[in-house]
């Protein structure tokens, strides 16, 4: 079997392209503007507390 060569890079590279993605990208962006953390780490059962808000009407 072969596999394909992966190039690794430096920590502090990987977490500046890591944030820049985040920053960036419009899904997460979105998900960050509708959900709460809480409602995200618990999205099988979410409780009252963390049901993201209304954005109806």
């Amino acid at each position: 079997m072969t596999t394909a060569p992966t190039a690794t890079r430096a920590p502090a590279e990987w977490a500046e392209a890591f944030t820049e993605a985040n920053n960036t990208d419009p899904e997460i962006q979105a998900h960050g503007k509708y959900f709460t953390t809480t409602w995200l780490l618990d999205a099988g059962e979410p409780s009252t507390e963390s049901t993201p808000p209304n954005r109806s009407g």
